[in-house]
C-alpha cells in the first residue's frame, strides 16, 4: 500500500515539474516572508521624538518673541501746535 502511495506521489511530483509555474494568488497574498518595515516600538519612539522636538521649537520661538511694550521704537517726535483760534458761533440770543 505504501509503495502505491509513493509511486503516486512520485508521479504527481513529475507532473508538477513538467508544468510551468502557476501563479498561486492565494498563497502569494498570505505569504508573510517580509517583516514589517517599521516596528511598533520604532513608530512610538519616532512620534514621541517629533512631539518633543515640536514642543521645544514652539517654546523657543515663543520665548524669543518680545512683547510690544518692551520694544523701544525711536520715532521722531512731532509737536502739534494747538489751534487757538476758535470762531464763535452766533447764537440766537446774540442776534437780537
Amino acid at each position: 500500500m505504501s509503495s502505491i502511495l509513493k509511486a503516486l506521489k512520485k508521479l504527481e511530483d513529475e507532473k508538477v515539474s513538467r508544468q510551468p509555474d502557476e501563479l498561486k494568488i492565494d498563497s502569494e497574498i498570505l505569504r508573510t516572508d517580509n517583516p514589517p518595515v517599521f516596528s511598533g516600538v520604532a513608530l512610538l519612539l519616532s512620534s514621541l521624538l517629533l512631539l518633543i522636538g515640536g514642543s521645544g521649537a514652539t517654546y523657543m520661538y515663543m520665548k524669543l518673541e518680545k512683547p510690544l511694550e518692551s520694544i523701544n521704537l525711536k520715532l521722531p517726535t512731532v509737536m502739534i501746535k494747538p489751534n487757538l483760534c476758535v470762531k464763535a458761533i452766533p447764537t440766537a440770543s446774540h442776534l437780537s
